[in-house]
C-alpha cells in the first residue's frame, strides 16, 4: 500500500553482510528505493542520510503552507 509518503530506505552494515536486509514484507515495499547505507545506528549523525532528508522536510513544509 502506498500513501504517497516519501521513504528513505536507511540501513546499517547490510553491504558488509554484518546485518541482514529488512524483513521480506518491508523489503517488497521499499525495494525500488535506493538504500542509504549508514556506518552507525544513529541516522541523524550520518551526512548522506541528512542530505536525503533535507529536501523532504522542505517539500513537506511547502505543502503545509499551500
Amino acid at each position: 500500500m502506498n500513501y504517497n509518503l516519501p521513504i528513505i530506505h536507511s540501513t546499517e552494515k547490510v553491504a558488509t553482510r554484518r546485518d541482514k536486509r529488512p524483513i521480506q514484507g518491508l523489503y517488497e515495499v521499499v525495494a525500488y528505493q535506493p538504500i542509504n547505507e549508514r556506518a552507525s545506528i544513529n541516522s541523524r549523525s550520518d551526512s548522506e542520510f541528512e542530505q536525503a532528508v533535507k529536501p523532504l522536510d522542505r517539500q513537506a513544509n511547502e505543502k503545509a503552507l499551500d
